[in-house]
């Protein structure tokens, strides 16, 4: 991380601990929210850019799974994080706060927002909560009812998303039917040979789609690819548990940023002074319930998949979905809303990320 990023950090850690830990918040005024048995998960991935995702027309298979469903979701394909360090992004995913108006004195959450709603919200994670990187999250989730973290090691050490599946069963039958959970996935982070289990070593040849190669590339490609299958493995698998309960409900999967995989130039890995596209263009894919889409709506007019969007506006479409009005709610900042508005996506310093 730069050192004004880190400037930035503090700014933020701060605020957090102050605010936004806080179950709920003054700046928040919810106006209505539905009372039937809803069942919402947020997947927050790490790391995975779509450059390398199967569904978003890259060559290998590394989206086996969700592409057998693939009627099924909406799949949007052109959103960007709003910066590509976990830190500043999820600040802005989270919370209000976007690139007009970072670190905000009137900020909120998402959680809170839920929480507010009369949702009963659960924040289950396989990024250990301390450490720069994983506290800013941390510090968000402390306004969840229930916090699970299945994982205190760092990033050399290998951690799998699957021990995330079992506490998510146990959430699924609990006695709240009007919940939302946070899923917050280790994901495709380096090293990536260390974020997927043997039987899924399955790239391992020489071709792979870089004008970078050599043996050291070969094999990095290749682990970040395996890392995707695993992870379109584990995204999967949260889909299906959450269909199998049969409620008004639905899956939105989503990454703080992606990683330059030697894809545009001889780079691995992800930095704002770079800023490559694979850096900022991410997966938002969304499922729902039949029972959603008979009760709540059904998002017919599937253009919206093509709307340009930048996710530090993602309160505002995950608001939508889960039925909560709140006042300032803006429905130009939702991507579902049928009045949403494209606006110039800003990243560093005053650059226009469609112009640049």
């Amino acid at each position: 991380m730069s050192l004004s990023s880190y400037k930035e950090y503090q700014i933020v850690k701060k605020q957090f601990e102050t605010e936004l830990a806080q179950k709920t918040s003054e700046h928040l005024k919810v106006i209505s929210s539905i009372e039937e048995p809803q069942t919402y998960v947020v997947v927050i991935g790490e790391s995975t850019s779509s450059w390398h995702m199967q569904l978003y027309g890259y060559e290998r298979e590394t989206n086996p799974r969700l592409s057998e469903i693939k009627d099924e979701l909406f799949v949007f394909d052109s959103v960007i994080a709003p910066n590509v360090h976990t830190v500043l992004a999820l600040e802005k995913i989270l919370t209000f706060s976007d690139y007009k108006t970072p670190n905000k004195n009137d900020n909120a959450s998402i959680i809170q927002l839920a929480n507010q709603a009369g949702f009963t919200t659960y924040w289950i994670s396989s990024q250990r909560p301390i450490g720069i990187h994983e506290s800013v999250a941390a510090t968000i989730a402390r306004a969840s009812d229930k916090r699970v973290y299945t994982n205190t090691e760092d990033y050399n050490y290998q951690i799998l998303d699957n021990s995330l599946l079992p506490e998510l069963d146990v959430i699924l039958n609990d006695e709240h039917k009007k919940r939302v959970i946070f899923v917050h996935l280790i994901g495709t982070h380096i090293p990536y040979d260390k974020r997927y289990t043997k039987s899924f070593d399955y790239f391992n040849d020489e071709n792979i789609n870089s004008k970078f190669k050599n043996e050291k590339v070969i094999k990095i490609v290749n682990a970040y690819d395996n890392a995707t299958r695993y992870n379109d493995h584990i995204v999967r698998s949260i889909i299906e548990k959450v269909k199998a309960k049969q409620t008004i409900s639905y899956v939105t999967y989503l990454s703080d940023h992606g990683d330059e995989v030697y894809d545009t130039k001889d780079f691995l890995g992800h930095n704002e002074y770079h800023a490559t596209r694979p850096m900022y263009e991410v997966p938002f894919i969304v499922w729902f319930s039949d029972l959603y889409k008979n009760k709540i709506g059904n998002y017919n007019n599937r253009a919206i998949v093509q709307r340009p969007y930048i996710l530090e506006d993602f309160i505002y479409s995950f608001s939508e979905i889960s039925q909560i009005q709140f006042k300032g709610f803006d429905e130009r900042k939702s991507i579902f809303n049928p009045n949403f508005t494209k606006k110039t996506r800003w990243i560093k310093k005053n650059i226009d990320y469609d112009n640049r």
